[in-house]
């Protein structure tokens, strides 16, 4: 991730988050599943972000996870962090092509 600001600066924070329909949700707002051709849940993934040494669940809701800042007399900053999935099967005997997309949004507050 790379913010640069120019004009108006300000401290912000930086984060990431994930969007996904309830609908789709296993269980909880940490997995989501992906159907199979029968639109039956297959597997589920669940989403990470590595950040100061720990690995952090991205939760489904558009809940934040803060990554860095930048504050008002910096002019640029540059994050790197390591995203990761994991993907679950829902059980023995589940077969198809399991299917499913979740967006990655970057978000300045």
């Amino acid at each position: 991730i790379n913010c640069s600001q120019f004009k108006d600066q300000v401290d912000a924070y930086i984060g990431i988050s994930a969007n996904v329909k309830p609908e789709f949700y296993s269980g909880n707002a940490f997995d989501v599943n992906l159907n199979n051709a029968s639109n039956q849940a297959a597997a589920y993934v669940k989403l990470f972000v590595h950040h100061n040494g720990a690995k952090l669940p991205i939760r489904l809701d558009q809940t934040m996870v803060e990554l860095g800042r930048i504050n008002a007399n910096e002019n640029n900053v540059n994050i790197t962090k390591t995203l990761e999935y994991e993907l679950y099967s829902k059980g023995a005997g589940v077969t198809g092509l399991a299917r499913g997309s979740v967006e990655l949004s970057v978000i300045m507050r």
